[in-house]
Parts: structure tokens; C-alpha cells; sequence
């Protein structure tokens, strides 16, 4: 995603709204929470009243909680923002990942998704890498301006979502017996193939752990004193790497099985937060992007192995599940994080996030093997 706010986020609620590290992650708890409640009638949403319209309405929203930050400068508004925002997030995911599949259903081509799936995540993160440079060469004059030219970039979005062309479904839920699908679509995940469940949420904490990565990598450049100049280029140099890590991620799908997959994704993103906590310097900063490897390569890679099982009908649903387990996780885990950034240093934090995310992504993982689902 165009993303311009991002390299200097941290540093904005640090020095124009006074926030600490707890504050900060607080914030983004209240995000996570608001994606919470929303996640799940969201994809439904788009599962009964079409994709695109749920897109458009994502954007909507976005963009109102974008305007608000560019005018704010108390705790309170910002809230307001994160929780519109997140709305926004919420009808945007699921909806994009279903669209994608089906039109590759349409034209009998569902079998290149991850390939296809990791590109289209790869030109996200090349453009985030564009947006960073252009981020941080802004706010260099006022930490502001990325926000004016965020908010006018979801505009833009808006207008590219009308232009989308929304391919035949051959099932398609009735908006007319709501409760009545939703258990059905949770008999599906839950008892009739529960592979979707586990693949769902061993994807989901794999995704907690990489973005709770994104949130602390600005305090780790300002733990090894990296001048404000450096903090866009150092961004956009993170973004290269999980595009290029995504780019990839189908060649790394096709020569190795699900497991290995799975454990090269664990390994890398595990690695970057104890290499990188257990070093005080700017090479702290190198060893940290293995993690931003392993969120290249897990993003296209578990949402390939979650679509493939997945009836048409309930896709955006179920897409929006592994957000929903991302976000709830982040919003109990996050504020926790940076506490113990705020009390003791961010080493001890990226420490912290090793060991937390790593017993998580246990419990998935178990069951996901008693499945025998890494076939």
C-alpha cells in the first residue's frame, strides 16, 4: 500500500502529540479492537453485497480517519481517526484477497494465486518503499505533510475502486437469513474442515508478530540514534525487502512443502527480533530485516494455502478471519510490548516479542500437524 505516514508515524505521536511508547500502542490497540468487531460482518458484507462495494466503503472510510489526524493534536481525536481508520481496514481486507481469487477462477487461472498473490503484495511493499522515501523527505520540513498527502492518496483510491470490474460468483450467500449463514460458515471452518481454522490462525499470529515488527522499527532506529533523515529511506529499504521476499515467495511455495515453508517463515521472523534485541548498534537494523523476509514470504504463501480449501461463497469471511485473529492478538499483546519499551529498553521489547509470538504460533502449529494438514 501507498503508505506515506508510515516511517515517521512513531516519531509524529512522540513529538507533535507528546505520546509515549504505551500511548502509541495503545492507540494501535484501539485500532486492533475497532478491526475486531468489524472484521468478520465486514467480509460478510462483501461476501453478500459484492467485493467492489466493499472496497469502496473501505476507502471511505479511511480516508475520513486520515482527514482527522491531519487536524488534530490531542489524544482523543486521534482515537476517533484509528477507530475510522480501522473500519476502513476492516471492509478493505478480505474483500481484496476474495476479489483477486474469484477473478482468477473466472479465467481458470486459480492455480497461479500464490504466485500472482506474492506480486501483488511484492508492488504493495515496492510502492510503501516509494511512499517512505516520499514520507521521509516531507517531514523533513514539518512531520504533517505526509499526512495531507495521505489523505489525499485514499482519494485516489476511492476513484480506482469504482473502475474494478467484479467477476460472476457461482454460489453466493443470501442477505436475507444472516445468522443462518454465518453458522454455516462457521460448521465449515470449525467441524467440516478444520484445516481452515488452524491454517488461519497459525497465518494470524505469524501476521501479529511481523506487524507488531512494523510498529517497533522506528523506536529501534531511534534505540540506535539513526538521524530523522535516514528513518524514510531505511523504511522504503524494509519494504524492498519483504517486495522482493514476496516476488519470490511462489518460487519458495513450488520447491518446498508447507511445512518447510511454514518453518522458514517461523525461523526468519523469530531471528530478526532476537538478533536485533540482542544488539545495540546499527546492525541491529540488518539482522531486523530477516523478520520483514519472513513477512514476504508468509503473507502470499498462507493466503494461497487458506484460499485453496475455501469455498467461494464464504471467502471474504474466512479471509477476514485471519485478520481478525492478527488484530485481537495485537490489541492484548501491543500495549503490553510497548510497556516493557517504555519501563526497560526496546531491546528488551523485540526479546519480549520473541518469546510471546514464537509460543503462539506453537499452538497452530501443533494442531495443524495433527491434521497432517502440511501435506
Amino acid at each position: 500500500m501507498f503508505l506515506v505516514t508510515m516511517p515517521i508515524i512513531v516519531l509524529f505521536f512522540e513529538t507533535e502529540i507528546n505520546l509515549n511508547y504505551f500511548q502509541i500502542f495503545l492507540l494501535q490497540s484501539i485500532f486492533a479492537i475497532t478491526i475486531v468487531i468489524f472484521e468478520i460482518p465486514s467480509g460478510y458484507f462483501g461476501d453478500v453485497f459484492k467485493r467492489k462495494n466493499s472496497l469502496i466503503v473501505g476507502f471511505l472510510f479511511a480516508f475520513a480517519g486520515n482527514f482527522i489526524f491531519c487536524f488534530s493534536y490531542t489524544f482523543l481525536p486521534f482515537v476517533i481517526g484509528e477507530i475510522l481508520i480501522a473500519i476502513g481496514i476492516s471492509f478493505i481486507s478480505g474483500s481484496d484477497s476474495a476479489l483477486l481469487y474469484d477473478s482468477l477462477v473466472a479465467n481458470k487461472t486459480e492455480s497461479r494465486y500464490g504466485k500472482i498473490e506474492g506480486r501483488n503484495y511484492a508492488i504493495g511493499n515496492f510502492s510503501e518503499a516509494g511512499a517512505a522515501l516520499l514520507g521521509g523527505w516531507l517531514a523533513l520540513a514539518s512531520l504533517r505533510y505526509p499526512f495531507y498527502v495521505q489523505t489525499a492518496a485514499l482519494i485516489i483510491g476511492v476513484v480506482l475502486c469504482f473502475s474494478l470490474v467484479e467477476p460472476k460468483r457461482a454460489s453466493k450467500l443470501s442477505h436475507r437469513d444472516s445468522l443462518q449463514n454465518f453458522k454455516k460458515i462457521f460448521k465449515y471452518m470449525f467441524n467440516v474442515n478444520p484445516r481452515i481454522a488452524g491454517w488461519i490462525a497459525l497465518s494470524g499470529f505469524i501476521g501479529v508478530a511481523t506487524l507488531t515488527g512494523a510498529w517497533i522499527a522506528q523506536p529501534l532506529f531511534k534505540a540506535v540514534d539513526l538521524p530523522l533523515a535516514y528513518y524514510g529511506l531505511l523504511w522504503a529499504a524494509l519494504n524492498i525487502v519483504v517486495g522482493i521476499a514476496s516476488w519470490f515467495g511462489g518460487k519458495v511455495m513450488e520447491a518446498n512443502s508447507k511445512l518447510k515453508v511454514s518453518i522458514i517463515v517461523l525461523i526468519l521472523v523469530m531471528a530478526g527480533f532476537v538478533l536485533a534485541g540482542l544488539i545495540t548498534n546499527y546492525l541491529a537494523i540488518a539482522f531486523f530485516a530477516l523478520l520483514y523476509i519472513g513477512r514476504g514470504f508468509a503473507a502470499p504463501a498462507f493466503k494461497d494455502y487458506i484460499n485453496k480449501i475455501t469455498p467461494g461463497n464464504m471467502r471474504a469471511t474466512v479471509m477476514s478471519m485471519r485478520s481478525l485473529y492478527i488484530r485481537l492478538a495485537f490489541a492484548i499483546f501491543g500495549p503490553l510490548i510497548g510497556l516493557i519499551a517504555d519501563k526497560f529498553s526496546v531491546q528488551e521489547a523485540l526479546l519480549a516479542s520473541a518469546g510471546i509470538y514464537f509460543l503462539l504460533t506453537l499452538i497452530p502449529f501443533v494442531y495443524l500437524k495433527r491434521l497432517n494438514a502440511f501435506k
